[in-house]
């Protein structure tokens, strides 16, 4: 054989190895990742789980005590909705520089197309 053909053979051989070696090595990695994501889905069906028997139990615990005491609706207040414009005029948050409610959306706005220009 001559020496080119040798050459040839040797490098055609390294070159083959190293793909044979790449893809091994490709295929474990995809494999691990699978078997991660595997791993993540059982922890996320197990939290559920767990949020759903809490979810459960205070649902339960929400009827005995609503049994056992005599529960209104106390969280709805009395009188109208207060307004944005009600709110506005307000003396307490004249006071703390809180008239206009839409300053700071209109500050960001204005940084936002500074810095895009």
């Amino acid at each position: 054989m001559s020496r080119a053909a040798k050459l040839t053979l040797a490098g055609t051989s390294v070159v083959t190895a190293g793909i044979v070696v790449f893809v091994h090595y490709a295929q474990q990695s995809e494999k691990a990742a699978m078997h991660a994501g595997v791993l993540r889905d059982i922890e996320q069906q197990r939290v559920k789980k767990e949020r759903q028997a809490d979810f459960e139990m205070q649902r339960a615990l929400e009827q005995e005590f609503r049994r056992v005491q005599n529960v209104g609706d106390a969280a709805r207040p009395e009188g109208p909705h207060p307004t944005l414009e009600s709110w506005t005029q307000s003396p307490e948050n004249r006071l703390h520089g809180k008239d206009d409610p839409t300053r700071n959306l209109r500050n960001i706005t204005g940084l936002l197309i500074k810095i895009t220009n």
